[in-house]
């Protein structure tokens, strides 16, 4: 990812995996913060990269179960493989 002060709405939506009608919301709803450079609103780089760096409580949910449930049905495999 190129590194830059500021990305446009149409930079962040493909960043983010959002559409950009979903990041105009965020933005307007104050979920996202922005500043308006005349029609264009530009996003800080500190916010998407605290933004990547953001892992949920439903994120961690989701990756133990798929951890848990990888190990249950092939961990006899997994630790083969380590052993080797």
């Amino acid at each position: 990812m190129q590194h830059k002060e500021f990305y446009t709405t149409s930079e962040l939506a493909k960043i983010i995996g959002l559409s950009r009608s979903q990041v105009f919301r965020k933005i307007q709803n104050g979920e996202i913060p922005s500043e308006k450079v005349g029609r264009i609103n530009l996003v800080p780089r500190l916010f998407v990269d605290n933004f990547l760096g953001q892992v949920t409580q439903k994120d961690e949910l989701n990756i133990t179960r798929a951890v848990k449930k990888t190990m249950g049905e092939y961990g006899e495999v997994i630790k083969m493989l380590k052993d080797t």
